[in-house]
């Protein structure tokens, strides 16, 4: 695949049409996969509450585990059956980090530790593997900071190891931006590896198709080795046979190009053409199924009576197949 410059990734996959859906592909898939992974965490997380923190905010950190992954499920079962919409699968993904967010206010408020700053962090950093918009995911992490910084404001008024975990959380939410950035700079340059893999596939479907057409041609030209056969569009000869050179003289290249009405003294004329337009039109229109006659005529001027039955090439329907057969042992007899 030719490098490219980022610049021209954009317009190149908005002009395959399908951007927003291959969006929300990759946005649906991490719904569902992020939602139910989290719900069944949270039920570990409400064990872990019951086993490891206080009496006083135990009960409360348990039933907060507990909701958070009955809601967390239902995110789940509602994105497995949901309509297949950017929109409503960001809302979706949003849904999970508020649960997320609401979760890390608890326990800071309850705790008043500011080392359970470590859950915003996480949550920070993940949310940019998530997304797939800018706008989304500045939404997250500033409801993320903004939560934080009001909780620790009330608490310590951001002193002490406040600010440096302030300092810490704002850094991660500017890098979890560069990681969506380079997340949809990655999925850009698959989506256009995708557009060129199916160009490349028609471009081959094309060539295979151009070569069962030659291979049917040559085929349907040298079928018959007692016959001469030619292949003709608008009446013009485009391939024939070598039996088809002996019967006219004519070398190969010199049928080629030549009208099939040349090599006829006198044209056959199916019903319903005029002995006027015949000539002209009865070599591009002879109907599958005739057998007609009529007499040809040799390169050195010589004439001799022919049988003509046409049909329809297999695998080129746009080009006539005549066969010509030389009758004169026939006409002598009768």
């Amino acid at each position: 695949m030719k490098t490219m410059k980022l610049r021209e990734l954009a317009p190149l996959v908005k002009r395959s049409g399908r951007v927003d859906d291959r969006y929300c592909r990759e946005v649906k898939a991490t719904v569902r996969i992020v939602a139910a992974s989290l719900s069944a965490f949270y039920v570990l997380f409400a064990w872990i509450h019951y086993v490891v923190l206080a009496p006083e905010i135990r009960m409360t950190m348990v039933v907060s585990a507990l909701v958070s992954a009955a809601l967390l499920f239902v995110v789940y079962r509602v994105a497995r059956s949901f309509q297949e919409s950017l929109f409503a699968n960001n809302v979706l993904l949003t849904a999970v980090a508020v649960v997320l967010i609401v979760n890390c206010n608890l326990m800071l408020f309850l705790t008043k530790d500011v080392f359970q700053t470590t859950n915003y962090l996480v949550v920070a950093l993940g949310v940019g593997f998530l997304f797939v918009s800018a706008r989304w995911l500045t939404g997250v992490l500033a409801l993320n900071l903004g939560t934080w910084l009001a909780i620790g404001w009330h608490l310590e008024r951001l002193q002490g190891d406040w600010f440096h975990f302030f300092i810490m959380l704002s850094e991660l939410s500017l890098l979890s931006l560069f990681v969506l950035y380079a997340r949809r700079v990655g999925l850009r340059r698959a989506f256009l590896a995708e557009d060129e893999a199916a160009e490349r596939a028609e471009e081959l479907e094309q060539v295979a198709a151009e070569k069962t057409r030659t291979a049917s041609q040559l085929a349907l030209v040298n079928s018959a080795v007692l016959d001469g056969v030619v292949l003709h569009e608008d009446g013009v000869i485009v391939d024939a046979n070598a039996r088809m050179s002996q019967l006219f003289g004519y070398d190969r290249d010199e049928l080629i190009g030549r009208p099939v009405a040349s090599l006829l003294l006198s044209v056959p004329t199916p019903a319903g053409v005029t002995a006027a337009t015949s000539k002209a039109v009865a070599p591009a229109s002879f109907m599958a199924g005739l057998i007609l006659e009529g007499t040809g005529l040799r390169k050195d001027g010589s004439e001799f009576p022919v049988e003509l039955r046409s049909r329809v090439s297999e695998g080129l329907p746009e080009r006539n197949a005549t066969v010509l057969h030389d009758i004169s042992m026939r006409v002598r007899r009768e």
